[in-house]
């Protein structure tokens, strides 16, 4: 009896966690709806954009302008801004960002980058990263569990940063990681060059129309680089929530697939003791009325 009981207890537990399991999967799946729609619109606004940068680019010295000019010499000061979780229960999510961003950093330093700041969002990275042997020039760290203002402020105020060094200081590129959201399937963590702004000249020349601009086309191209750059990181965070919660919809899925599977064997193997206890109480039974 005490083997059905104990077999039966663990049926019981197990289906506890399934329980646990659902909801979260329920939850991940809601809260992926809604970011989804987020980043749909916001990449719509993007390519209009960046689209209005081309033709205004194409009415001013291309070459000459700060914010489009390339910079001479090799990489000088760099900026990576890491996009990882603050919870775990996502599979190889945050494991695919640090994959990515251990490569980039031994592709810059062997392009002998000057120096390597890194702007830290989600706090499994920055834990793990820490952890590792090789030190990291952290200069921020952000996290998903503070407000929604809170979190976009604070985007904000790493683009400033961003814009700020690359015209005034020494800053010479910066990157973003982050997984990439693919629906139905779990994403990749995608490197994506953020500076310097790269506008093919081909395009360029084919939106090159004759406007006139108030205010001067140079300072509201700037104005739009700023928010070139602002929209980028929060296209880069919308992406990365909806991938993680996809990647934990998943992981959820494949948790209550394997608590079916388990239950099951235990049911099986309830049903077996329970008849060999029965098998066993009708020996003793028939041997009693035997010996009688």
């Amino acid at each position: 009896m005490s083997r059905i009981r104990q077999i039966k207890n663990r049926i019981q537990s197990i289906e506890q966690i399934g329980k646990i399991v659902d909801a979260m999967e329920v939850v991940a799946l809601t809260r992926l709806k809604r970011v989804e729609k987020h980043a749909a619109n916001l990449q719509f606004y993007f390519q209009h954009l960046v689209s209005l940068m081309r033709v205004i680019s194409g009415n001013i010295n291309y070459t000459a302008h700060p914010l489009l000019a390339k910079k001479k010499g090799g990489p000088g000061i760099v900026k990576i801004v890491a996009f990882s979780s603050d919870r775990g229960l996502c599979g190889g999510f945050n494991n695919a960002v640090i994959s990515e961003f251990w490569r980039l950093m031994r592709e810059l330093k062997d392009r002998a980058a000057k120096d390597i700041e890194v702007v830290s969002f989600g706090k499994k990275f920055l834990r793990i990263v820490r952890a590792g042997r090789q030190k990291v020039n952290f200069v921020n760290a952000l996290s998903s569990h503070e407000p929604k203002s809170e979190i976009f402020n604070g985007l904000e105020e790493v683009a400033q940063s961003i814009f700020y060094d690359y015209v005034h200081s020494g800053l010479t590129e910066a990157y973003l990681i982050y997984n990439q959201f693919k629906a139905k399937s779990a994403g990749r963590a995608y490197v994506f060059k953020l500076l310097p702004f790269d506008l093919d000249t081909e395009e360029k020349n084919k939106a090159s129309l004759d406007y006139i601009y108030e205010p001067a086309a140079e300072e509201l191209l700037e104005e739009l680089f700023f928010h070139y750059i602002v929209n980028n990181l929060h296209f880069a965070l919308l992406q990365s929530w909806a991938s993680e919660e996809l990647t934990r919809m998943i992981a959820m899925k494949q948790a209550s697939d394997s608590v079916s599977e388990e239950v099951g064997k235990l049911n099986i193997n309830y049903h077996k003791a329970r008849q060999a206890s029965i098998t066993q109480e009708l020996i003793e039974v028939v041997n009693a009325q035997g010996q009688n």
